[in-house]
Parts: C-alpha cells; structure tokens; sequence
C-alpha cells in the first residue's frame, strides 16, 4: 500500500495503514485531500490519496528511448521558437511549458501538429525541465498500466509521469499544473535530502 502524492500524476508511495486501498484507476474524488503549500512564494493546491501499491519493474533508457528523448527535444525547441517570444530550449522553464499548453487549449489551429504529438514533445520537454532544474533522471516503468517514460528522484520513491501530465493539462485545461509538479517537487526533494 502507499500514498500518493497527486497533481497531474506525480507519486511518492510511502507506507500507509492495514485497511486495503483502491488501484490509482478506481479513485474517486471523494478519495483525495486537498492541500496547499507555498513553494518558493507561489501557492500551490494538490491532493492525495491513498492507493494500492502495484508492482512496477522500473529501468533506466536504452539506446532508442535516449534518441527519442533528444529528437522530442528537438522539437520542443521548434515550439518554443515558433509560440514564445524569446524562448528557446536553453531557456525554456515549466511555466513556460504551461503557457504553451494553454495556447494550445485557447487554438490549437496554430500548431502545426497532432495533439498526440503535442502532448508527447511538450511532455519531453517538461520531464527534461525535472531532469535538470532537480537532478531527476530518466526512467522506463512498466506496470499493469503499461509502458511509460518517468522522471525519478534517484534512491527514493518520488516518479513524475511528464507525458501524462500533459495530457491531462490538455484533457483537462488545467492552468498552471506544469509549474505546480515542479514546485512539489523542490519541496519534496528537499525533504528527502533533509531525511524528512
């Protein structure tokens, strides 16, 4: 069993009661509890819930992911450039994620791709974001779920699903929620090193 630590798919499972909780895909609203923080100055609202642990064989990226990341980021940068004035792929920042997610969700007859490719280039972009601003690496999970890329704090239970959170963003116009994963998780990596 564990706890999950939600917004826009980021977990940290920890250990939790006896009673038997639900699967992350059978929680109902009625499961959560909402929360906020102030994270470097911003207000941040998430919830949580408690789930039931899954078994999830996690890897690190062979040779053909590690390509994919980098031409994903390839076109993230082409994005930036084409949407944001004076933002780029060495500048680029989560919020600067969200604000392509919301041109996106304003009119998407803009871009010049799918959603799916939208989703997938805008979500290598913002796990990349993680990998650098928080020293998280990248991971494969496989679990009843599927296949997906994770972020991954080393040593530690703290994962951020970066192409599932986008989707949800777009699903789900979501404002801002890029930017809050990341604020989360300053505070939780803070804590983990702080041994909290």
């Amino acid at each position: 069993m564990g706890k999950l630590f939600f917004l826009s798919s980021l977990f940290s499972q920890l250990s939790c009661n006896n009673s038997v909780p639900p699967k992350y895909d059978q929680l109902k609203e009625s499961d959560y509890k909402k929360k906020t923080d102030t994270i470097d100055g911003e207000v941040v609202n998430s919830k949580e819930a408690i789930v039931k642990e899954i078994d999830q064989q996690i890897t690190n990226l062979n040779s053909e992911q590690e390509r994919r990341v980098e031409r994903e980021m390839m076109k993230a940068g082409t994005l930036l450039k084409e949407h944001l004035k004076g933002i780029s792929i060495n500048n680029y920042t989560a919020s600067s994620l969200d604000d392509l997610v919301d041109l996106w969700n304003n009119d998407n007859s803009k871009f010049n791709c799918s959603q799916d490719e939208f989703m997938n280039t805008v979500g290598f972009a913002f796990g990349q974001y993680l990998v650098n601003t928080h020293g998280m690496k990248w991971k494969i999970v496989n679990d009843e779920y599927g296949e997906d890329y994770a972020i991954m704090f080393e040593n530690s239970t703290l994962i951020n699903y970066p192409l599932s959170s986008v989707d949800k963003a777009i699903r789900e116009h979501r404002v801002g929620s890029l930017n809050s994963i990341s604020l989360l998780d300053t505070k939780a990596i803070a804590e983990l090193k702080s041994g909290k």
